[in-house]
């Protein structure tokens, strides 16, 4: 995904695309930049590496998982691309130093409902491939430089 974000203007990545409906992806979705998918996976691993690791302390996360609170800024700079890397590396070592992601403790997703810690630790694959996927479609619907 990062390999998406180099080597274009600012402009190319901040310029929102409307993108055919991908299967799992919310209508409002549908015309975001680069730079907003960035965010979007910037906030949504944060809060899922604090949701993974209060269930394995055996602790219910503090606030409710929300699709609104994940929304991106469509204001976001390029300053994003570097703490959604950030972002990954934080979400990847914490979760490989945790002893056991199968938690009795769960906590609802808006969509799937109760899950628990490995299930949401799944979830981050899936849902950073469908945004894979959406990145591919916004570079393919930029206006040719």
């Amino acid at each position: 995904m990062l390999e998406l974000l180099r080597d274009h203007s600012e402009a190319a990545l901040s310029q929102p695309v409307l993108i055919k409906r991908l299967p799992g992806l919310e209508d409002s979705s549908r015309y975001w930049s680069l730079l907003m998918v960035a965010d979007h996976l910037r906030i949504v691993n944060r809060d899922i590496t604090e949701v993974i690791v209060s269930l394995c302390a055996g602790q219910r996360p503090a606030r409710e998982a929300s699709i609104a609170g994940v929304k991106p800024s469509p204001l976001a700079t390029q300053a994003v691309i570097g703490e959604f890397e950030q972002g990954c590396r934080d979400f990847a070592s914490t979760v490989a130093a945790l002893p056991d992601l199968k938690t009795d403790l769960k906590f609802a997703h808006p969509w799937f409902g109760p899950m628990d810690a490995a299930t949401w630790h799944f979830m981050v694959g899936f849902h950073m491939q469908l945004h894979h996927k959406q990145m591919k479609l916004i570079l393919a619907g930029l206006p040719k430089a």
